[in-house]
């Protein structure tokens, strides 16, 4: 066969199936610490447990030494000028192999959630040296085939680039990358937590302060360790006066390796000025926003909130399952942070009640990385104005021993635990005294009412119900059932219930609810996407 484009192809195509073999198995050897992850994955797709990831790398080395030998042979029959194409099977298994192993890199980088996010910054700080050895590879078997290599001048050009290949891959990738934020939640009037999200690992900091100084500063530390080599930032700004404007940037450094006595730091990124302001229990007026039951519909959010550009809010409130279910860091930062931050969050701050759904998923479990709360837990109190705030977590919908849940909650213990706070809350006297008191919880507290029957629920909420209602509440924001509704109080509920969201994705009926609260009343406004008032409620003060 004569030398040409046909000749040489194979050796090609069998060079670049070894670089591709080569470079799945250094990512596989990357995330070794998550194989186990990777295999109870496979184990519940295949239905087989057996050590897969294992399998799958000795597969794959084995299939690196095969192409790499096949390029060698492929290549020795093209000098010699003898016929170099492989026969059928061989056309099938290159094509099969190919598609396959690069179908299970993109599953592999797909699923990587918050574990291994150092994995995938390790990964994308090698890649261009992974290109470079790839390259080489084939270099050194095909570019020797070639009549281009006979002339002088083309083997010096190529010596002349390696150097600077190897400078290039060298190189600092620059400045840390910001995936999410800031968004500003967990208010007080003392106090605001300041989140944000990088695709590198860094140390982070807040700087802060007011007049155009920002003169303070703040990290997250723990036991005496100032929190660093991570992606995940959450730093809490204490000591804050009530009712005042603050400014804040955030910084992350990039931190390339951390050694024992010693830390290798990279450029840092130095966040926009944004502005806040605390919350005041002397504020006589203001309003704020409920969103239920998003469900991740960020088109959907983004004409919600555009729809009060103009009109002043103090927060916000996603009352549950803003969230489908937690199983990635990709998702979280595409379908929740980032465009909370674009859209509010960076100057206004969010409470984040916790709904059924965002109970379920893999990283259900580690959601307070993301989130702070002022208490800690996912129940607790806030004042703003004339309202003292309940935040209640009702928890799952279904009873603990529910197929669903694997054996994987014990909510029963949990709601007691939140029923013995709650019975001491609405005894505290910030809470007594409060002209306003105003509870959000996902599950409507009257359930056990409205679903005329009894249930794994309804003892709990029958217990909160009765305390709530002793303690003069004046107001129930819920969710949970898709519905914009409002129930006035009726026997052991003692309080209205107002549920407000809808179906996020049959938008004709979504509603948001706007709050106004004055030192009279609470009006609460039904709001459609094009900001139309579609309904409304009025709560007189019951204890002037």
């Amino acid at each position: 066969m004569k030398r040409g484009k046909r000749g040489i192809l194979w050796p090609i195509l069998f060079a670049v199936l070894t670089a591709n073999l080569a470079a799945f198995g250094g990512i596989l050897i990357l995330a070794r610490p998550i194989w186990y992850g990777i295999d109870d994955f496979l184990e519940a797709a295949a239905g087989v447990a057996l050590p897969w990831v294992l399998g799958i790398f000795a597969l794959t080395v084995a299939l690196t030494a095969y192409a790499g030998f096949l390029t060698y042979r492929s290549a020795k029959k093209y000098r010699a000028g003898q016929e170099n194409a492989p026969g059928l099977v061989h056309k099938i298994v290159f094509f099969f192999v190919l598609v396959v192993w690069n179908g299970m890199l993109a599953l592999l980088l797909s699923q990587m959630g918050t574990e291994t996010g150092k994995l995938q910054f390790q990964f994308l700080e090698l890649s261009g040296w992974i290109l470079l050895s790839a390259l080489l590879v084939i270099l050194i078997l095909v570019l020797p085939l070639s009549r281009f290599w006979k002339n002088a001048r083309f083997r010096f050009i190529v010596f002349l680039l390696l150097p600077a290949a190897i400078v290039f891959c060298s190189i600092d990738p620059g400045k840390p990358t910001v995936a999410a934020g800031p968004y500003l939640h967990a208010p007080t009037e003392t106090s605001v937590t300041v989140g944000w999200i990088t695709k590198e690992p860094c140390v982070g900091w807040v700087e802060y302060g007011q007049n155009g100084k920002l003169d303070k500063k703040a990290y997250s530390m723990e036991n005496g360790l100032i929190a660093a080599n991570q992606t995940v930032n959450k730093i809490k700004l204490e000591g804050l006066a009530p009712g005042q404007t603050y400014e804040y940037r955030i910084v992350s450094r990039k931190i390339k390796n951390q050694f024992p006595y010693d830390v290798e730091y990279g450029q840092a990124f130095y966040g926009e000025v944004f502005r806040f302001t605390t919350l005041d229990a002397s504020k006589s007026e203001f309003s704020f926003l409920v969103i239920a039951d998003l469900h991740e519909n960020v088109e959907l959010l983004t004409r919600l909130i555009k729809t009060q550009a103009g009109q002043p809010y103090d927060f916000v409130v996603f009352n549950g399952d803003a969230l489908d279910y937690l199983t990635s860091e990709a998702q979280m930062v595409q379908r929740f942070f980032a465009p909370v931050s674009e859209l509010f969050a960076s100057q206004t701050p969010f409470v984040l009640v916790r709904g059924n759904h965002e109970t379920r998923g893999k990283l259900a479990r580690r959601l307070t990385d993301y989130i702070d709360t002022p208490s800690g837990k996912y129940y607790g109190t806030f004042r703003h104005g004339p309202v003292e705030f309940l935040v209640l977590d009702t928890g799952e919908d279904k009873a603990d021993d529910h197929e669903e849940y694997a054996g994987l909650v014990n909510f029963a213990a949990y709601r007691q635990e939140e029923g013995s706070w709650l019975k001491g809350a609405v005894l505290e006297e910030s809470y007594g005294a409060a002209p306003f008191r105003v509870a959000f919880a996902h599950i409507p507290l009257n359930e056990f009412q409205t679903e005329g029957s009894e249930s794994s629920s309804s003892g709990y909420q029958k217990e909160w119900a009765k305390a709530l209602t002793g303690s003069g509440l004046d107001l129930m924001l819920s969710g949970h059932y898709h519905i914009n509704r409002a129930y006035m109080p009726e026997g052991d509920v003692g309080f209205p219930v107002v549920l407000a969201g809808g179906e996020a994705f049959q938008e004709a009926g979504y509603r948001l609810l706007r709050v106004t609260v004055t030192g009279d009343a609470i009006e609460l406004n039904y709001i459609d996407e094009n900001g139309n008032v579609t309904d409304s409620l009025t709560v007189e003060r019951a204890n002037p």
